[in-house]
């Protein structure tokens, strides 16, 4: 594999194919995704050639326009930065309609399009809902990208994984006792675990995957009452 991880990403122009695009667009669409490729913020306010965003989220309250470009607000630049900082456990304590579970999503799908080699795990508390997670909140925003960007980055779908074939890094969605099956054996570069403090198996996925992940996102909104929710109060006041 080539060192840039942007040569060949346009196989007809590549292999001597007269194509429709002309060439200063080519170059113009590969820098942008160096750009991209550099700060997870930058891909996900993104703008195409035409000046148009490339990431669009879901608003299930919004009937009549459902897909909306993502929203540069500065709680979600400041999570950004918050979430790939220098803590491997990064605790948040989320409202509704903070688009908290779509941003991690979404920093998952830069980092498998972009990273080489790269192991995630999406966690609920069952595996339907962290493939119905993945499926609106990663492969939704991937599916109403560009087409360009899309063959340039393909991804590979199935109902619980999702692999970007051209960096060979992947997405596993899991059931919350995944610390006693999947994360054995493993070594990942993120675990979101959504909606942890509604996981009665959290304490011990926490467990497990803070000595196999580099890095763990615990997203929930407010619960009590079982061993999840106790865990995530005992992290947060430990902080």
């Amino acid at each position: 594999m080539s060192t840039d991880l942007f040569d060949g990403v346009f196989p007809d122009e590549d292999a001597g194919v007269r194509s429709a695009e002309p060439p200063a667009t080519m170059e113009e669409r590969r820098e942008l995704l160096r750009e991209w490729s550099r700060d997870p913020w930058d891909f996900l306010t993104g703008r195409d050639t035409d000046g148009r965003q490339i990431i669009y989220t879901k608003d299930e309250g919004d009937a009549e326009h459902p897909f909306k470009p993502f929203p540069a607000k500065q709680h979600l630049f400041r999570l950004t930065k918050d979430l790939f900082g220098d803590a491997r456990v990064v605790l948040v304590d989320k409202s509704r309609q903070m688009m908290v579970s779509t941003l991690c999503c979404l920093l998952i799908l830069h980092h498998i399009l972009f990273r080489r080699g790269r192991l995630v795990f999406i966690s609920k508390q069952k595996r339907e809902l962290a493939e119905m997670l993945m499926r609106d909140k990663l492969v939704g925003p991937y599916e109403r990208m560009p087409e360009w960007v899309r063959v340039a980055l393909p991804l590979e779908m199935t109902k619980s994984q999702v692999v970007a074939t051209r960096t060979d890094s992947r997405v596993n969605a899991v059931a919350q006792n995944a610390a006693v099956g999947e994360f054995r054996g493993n070594r990942a570069s993120i675990v979101l675990v959504d909606e942890c403090a509604f996981q009665e198996y959290f304490p011990q996925m926490i467990g497990a995957a803070k000595e196999m992940c580099d890095r763990l996102w615990g997203v929930t909104t407010a619960n009590s009452g079982n061993p999840g929710a106790d865990k995530f109060l005992d992290l947060v006041r430990e902080e």
